[in-house]
């Protein structure tokens, strides 16, 4: 039996993102946004992202290696969801900051500039 990235692993690692980056998107927000040095470390994670992301699939072997790797990755996209844009991984779009829609439509039935 062969291992499938994008099975049943991947489909855990997304559903896991899916709450983890949310709220490291709100507590960056609660602190007014990521500073200089959050992005420095997420530049930093994507080096270690390239030599450790197998952990993500076949666990590490050291005790909490797994978890450590896991969050570096959760705030990583939680810092990139602040760029313009935000930020797509797994099929998943991040936007701490999405531009407000001018077509949308209240609870009246009249369009609204917010969100």
């Amino acid at each position: 039996m062969t291992s499938d990235p994008f099975g049943l692993i991947g489909d855990l690692l997304t559903i896991s993102l899916s709450t983890a980056v949310p709220l490291r998107i709100m507590e960056y927000k609660q602190r007014g946004g990521p500073t200089e040095e959050d992005r420095e470390r997420t530049r930093a994670f994507a080096e270690v992202l390239g030599e450790k992301g197998d952990i993500l699939q076949f666990r590490g072997a050291k005790k909490g290696e797994t978890a450590a790797v896991f969050n570096g990755l959760a705030d990583a996209i939680a810092v990139l969801a602040f760029c313009p844009g935000g930020v797509k991984f797994r099929g998943e779009r991040w936007e701490a900051n999405p531009e407000p829609t001018t077509d949308a439509k209240g609870a009246d039935g009249e369009a609204s500039d917010t969100v």
